[in-house]
């Protein structure tokens, strides 16, 4: 897992989703973004990433600073992400929390 600083300069490490050599991933429980527990869909040679909800949700922070805090969904360049079977609370953080690579 990528190690981060907090805003105070401490260490920790984060959490992010892991996704299978095929590129996906089956919740098992609702899964509460932040910035220790991120989904990076940005790794190997697979290019389209699966999150198979699993009837669960995925909780966005209802508050988000923007180039304070990191971005919780990241997405690389050329990569896409597909989200199945979840429903997003605070969807309205969706815009924030999100970077697509160019």
């Amino acid at each position: 897992a990528p190690s981060l600083l907090s805003s105070r300069g401490e260490g920790y490490m984060s959490r992010g989703v892991s996704f299978s050599a095929s590129g996906h991933h089956l919740a098992t429980g609702d899964l509460y973004l932040s910035p220790l527990v991120q989904i990076l869909a940005d790794a190997g040679d697979c290019e389209t990433y699966e999150y198979d909800g699993n009837g669960f949700c995925v909780v966005l922070p209802k508050e988000f600073h923007v180039g304070k805090d990191s971005p919780l969904i990241r997405v690389g360049a050329g990569k896409t992400l597909l989200f199945k079977r979840c429903r997003f609370v605070n969807s309205e953080s969706l815009p924030k929390v999100l970077h697509l690579g160019a």
